[in-house]
């Protein structure tokens, strides 16, 4: 039986020293922009955004909407 697929949201905490370090909460949560079958999915599908952007992800978990 194959799982449906569904949002997930992500605790992300931003890296960065000084200035380079956001200026908003830190860790916060945010909500991926598909859907995906599985927390394993999302962290590959976020893998090089993370790598980019300088954070790391916390925690992944199902959105109900």
């Amino acid at each position: 039986m194959k799982k449906e697929p569904q949002q997930y949201r992500m605790l992300v905490e931003y890296q960065g020293e000084g200035d380079a370090r956001p200026r908003c909460a830190n860790p916060l949560w945010e909500l991926t922009q598909g859907r995906y079958r599985s927390e394993a999915a999302v962290h590959k599908a976020y893998k090089a955004r993370a790598k980019s952007l300088d954070f790391k992800i916390l925690a992944v978990e199902p959105w109900e909407n």
